[in-house]
């Protein structure tokens, strides 16, 4: 119900003579008629949207569950549409009334082409459609009437993005007024028959008591309209001063109607609704004009109470201005499920930080004010390292407490101006307003380093993790804001080439850089299709009897355009996007045909051995697919062998541990690759199925100049001995180097002074023509 404030003119009364009181009746007579026939009952409106979600957690669902409860218990039907005019949703009443589920409406038109026109009409206009009447059609051919409003949804930039609809069934509504209208005819006509006869002195007395009797029934079923409805209805006079208020009014409020009438309706203000609003309500009603529109008001204990107004001037027959009929609907659950829909459009639900639609709109407003006071703004990516390791490993409840946790420590780091969001996943962003120079950026980032490396408790476990930060300034590298967030993505990804838990700075040469690795990331996949891929093979040598053991499996990528593109550049990027797993099962399914191809007819075998990338790895079911692949073949499984990092097998022991055993299983050998130069324990290389170790050729290719190496490549080979593992050295080079690894007890070995990586047609002639001699004695 309105609080109504402000001054109003006050009337005199003026007296009636005995003679006048027939003439003053009919006035009140149609007085009451017409502030009665005023109360429409206004609807509920809705105002809302929502965006797209994406996979949801438990805050989300626990958010979406209340806000469906609303919907399906207000007494309205309810839908909401995007820019398309698809459905986007409903509450249960909108759904049976079209006889369908709220799941088969979603992603539908309406098939009404009024329905469609006025929404057309919303969505084109931007403004909404009020208190439209209409009938409406139920599945079983029955009709009823309904009052319907639509508004337009608005994104953060006020576009147009959807239309919200909803509408009451007002049947009874239209049943009272078809009955007043009726009611009203009879006494319009019975006032012109009583109006003649009234001249006619022998009929006065006998029409004025039948006309008493026909107002008497009438106003009886206007009364009882009135106190039945569901909305407030109060009514004042022209100086506004309530005179009339109904049951809902009563139980809305908490105010009888005895404290009511012969007070201001400003007992209802709550002071919270803006004085404009105000001046435009008693503008437009004193005016003479209807006013809608919505109030903040308060009820009589003190809550507060959104109440959507509907309020009409009544006229006397001189036109001059006698009462105000208002009627009103608390619209305040309404109004929450607004704000809440606002919420989850503009901010994350998990960490309550802006979100990409809200980062964006703030950047921008940042941006122009630092281009227009001259200063300098920074915009920082942040990217968690091996987030999905710990999402993998401890569970997503325990990552999504991380990712709360990790929002605390930075908002905690940053000034009050700052703004950091989460995109989504494990990225952040922050703005940096009013900066004196790329020092203060470099100064704030190291901070959030340093914030985020500390432990995190998370449920009684001590869970460490880093950052990759990417820079960029403004106006230093770019003045907008697609620019800004494109540089800081790139600088991002340099941090985490360069190894992660480090800074970059945003410089021009990275724009060519990362074309290129968007380029080859487009690519990898049509690399696949169109067989671009190949495999060389470098021999492991017997170095006890000069002959071939194995050969190493190398993939190299032939681009028809680029020509022969380094592993070491499209493979970070295959990790990174996840093409490294069909690219990956394609080297084994590769080695596995060659393996098969180059020992029938043999006596002595020669083992093949793949590469397994950390995504690889990471696969529970790689064992299966190894094994599909093996069987499948006809493969000795003898003849396969994997090399797996000793930093990829300690990233989590417990799940490596699996996998090796899963392939251990199937008769594989294993090869534990560049070791020493990761942080293995002794104990776990004890535990670890491991058939083979491979000394990294950065300790090989120094000796024998380097006293270390030759230090750390001997207690190797002696540690291996006593486990009974065998050694296969890499990156041999010189007769020294193999006479230093041969004395030493070093079986086996691969490098340049035996082959260089070959091609499998190279390979067959090699294997061939391959003698002991070839070892120098």
């Amino acid at each position: 119900m309105a609080s109504w404030t402000g001054h109003m003119p006050t009337k005199d009364s003026q007296s009636l003579s005995d003679a006048d009181q027939i003439v003053k009746l009919e006035r009140e007579i149609k007085l009451l008629r017409q502030a009665l026939g005023q109360s429409d009952r206004v609807r509920k409106q809705w105002l809302g949207a929502f965006n797209e979600l994406k996979q949801t957690r438990k805050a989300l669902s626990a958010s979406e569950e209340m806000l469906r409860d609303i919907l399906n218990t207000i007494p309205v039907s309810v839908f909401w549409k995007d820019e398309n005019l698809r459905f986007v949703g409903c509450n249960e009443r909108f759904a049976q009334d079209a006889g369908v589920t709220p799941e088969e409406i979603i992603g539908a038109t309406s098939t009404l082409e009024n329905w469609h026109q006025l929404d057309q009409q919303v969505l084109e206009s931007g403004h909404a459609v009020l208190d439209m009447e209409e009938r409406r059609r139920r599945p079983d051919g029955s009709s009823f009437w309904i009052r319907s409003n639509r508004i337009p949804l608005h994104d953060e930039n006020g576009k147009v993005h959807g239309v919200l609809g909803c509408y009451e069934n007002i049947d009874t509504r239209k049943n009272i007024e078809l009955e007043l209208k009726k009611s009203q005819t009879r006494l319009e006509e019975k006032v012109v028959a009583r109006t003649k006869e009234l001249l006619r002195a022998n009929r006065a007395l006998e029409q004025e008591v039948e006309e008493r009797k026909q107002i008497n029934s009438s106003l009886r079923k206007f009364s009882s309209a009135v106190e039945q409805s569901g909305s407030m209805v109060m009514i004042t006079d022209s100086n506004g001063i309530i005179q009339y208020t109904n049951p809902q009014f009563t139980e809305t409020t908490g105010y009888e109607s005895a404290e009511a009438i012969g007070k201001s309706p400003s007992l209802l203000n709550s002071g919270r609704t803006p004085q404009d609003i105000y001046n435009d309500l008693w503008s437009t009603i004193l005016d003479g004009r209807h006013w809608r529109g919505q109030l903040h008001n308060k009820k009589k204990n003190g809550d507060f109470y959104w109440s959507y107004l509907s309020i009409s001037p009544i006229a006397d027959e001189q036109g001059e201005i006698t009462h105000f009929v208002a009627v009103s609907e608390d619209v305040t659950e309404l109004k929450t499920t607004q704000q809440k829909m606002e919420q989850l459009a503009l901010f994350d639900v998990l960490t309550n930080l802006p979100n990409r639609r809200l980062f964006k709109d703030r950047l921008e407003k940042a941006l122009a004010h630092s281009l227009r006071e001259k200063n300098k703004l920074g915009m920082i990516f942040i990217d968690l390292d091996n987030f999905k390791q710990i999402n993998d490993t401890l569970g997503h409840d325990t990552g999504d407490r991380l990712l709360m946790s990790v929002s605390k420590r930075l908002i905690s780091n940053l000034r009050i101006e700052d703004t950091v969001a989460r995109l989504g996943g494990d990225e952040f962003t922050i703005v940096l307003s009013d900066l004196h120079s790329a020092a203060d950026a470099r100064h704030i980032a190291l901070k959030l380093l340093d914030t985020v490396r500390q432990p995190f408790i998370i449920d009684g476990q001590e869970i460490s993790i880093s950052c990759s930060l990417g820079i960029t300034i403004a106006p230093d590298d770019a003045t907008d804001c697609s620019s800004l967030m494109k540089n800081a993505d790139m600088a991002m990804y340099k941090a985490k080439e360069s190894g992660r838990n480090t800074l970059r700075f945003f410089t021009e040469s990275m724009n060519h850089e990362i074309s290129r690795r968007v380029s080859i990331e487009k690519e990898l996949k049509q690399a696949i299709q169109d067989n671009q891929f190949e495999l060389y093979f470098q021999p492991q040598i017997d170095l006890r009897t000069g002959t071939i053991s194995g050969a190493e499996a190398l993939i190299r990528w032939h681009h028809p355009e680029k020509g022969l593109i380094s592993p070491a550049e499209f493979i970070p990027i295959a990790e990174d996007t996840g093409s490294i797993i069909p690219i990956g099962e394609w080297v084994i399914e590769q080695a596995c045909n060659v393996a098969k191809t180059i020992n029938q007819g043999r006596l002595s075998e020669i083992c093949i051995s793949v590469n397994l990338s950390a995504q690889q790895f990471r696969d529970p079911a790689l064992p299966r697919k190894v094994a599909h692949i093996i069987n499948a073949i006809g493969l000795d499984s003898r003849l396969l062998e994997f090399e797996i990092t000793e930093t990829v097998l300690m990233e989590n022991t417990r799940v490596a541990s699996a996998i090796l055993d899963g392939l251990k299983n199937l008769g594989v050998s294993l090869a534990i690759d560049d070791f020493g130069t990761g942080y293995s324990s002794l104990n776990y290389l004890k535990r670890f199925p491991v058939d083979v170790l491979k000394v990294d050729r950065s300790f090989v290719m120094d000796i024998p100049q380097d006293s270390n190496d030759m230090a750390i490549t001997a207690a190797v080979l002696a540690m291996a001995q006593q486990l009974k593992i065998s050694v296969i050295a890499e990156g041999i080079e010189s007769d020294l180097q193999l006479d230093f690894l041969r004395q030493h007890g070093c079986e086996f070995g691969q490098g340049y002074l035996f082959s260089k990586p070959l091609p499998l047609t190279q390979l067959e002639s090699y294997i061939q023509t391959a003698h002991p001699e070839h070892i120098r004695r």
